[in-house]
């Protein structure tokens, strides 16, 4: 593997680990991104969740939303693909 394979996969797995400490969990649950579905969900709880989570344990209403609107377009790609 060429070294900025492992230099790209190491600053994301940082980012992951900092965004995670910021919405309030671990930063070692970011070794759960190696399982090919908790990656999914992880990414999901990094790109929604708010930043106050931790204290409020509430998602504000664009989270929901968008949380809404991603759980809709999995549920209707799960659709189309048995159609």
């Amino acid at each position: 593997m060429p070294p900025s394979f492992e230099a790209t996969s190491m600053l994301a797995h940082r980012v992951t680990a900092l965004r995670l400490k910021n919405i309030g969990f671990s930063p070692w649950n970011t070794l759960l991104m190696i399982i090919p579905l908790v990656n999914i969900l992880m990414f999901f709880m990094c790109v929604i969740i708010n930043k106050n989570y931790a204290k409020t344990k509430k998602m504000d209403l664009a989270a929901k939303i968008i949380s809404l609107l991603l759980l809709g377009l999995i549920v209707f790609g799960i659709f189309l693909s048995f159609a």
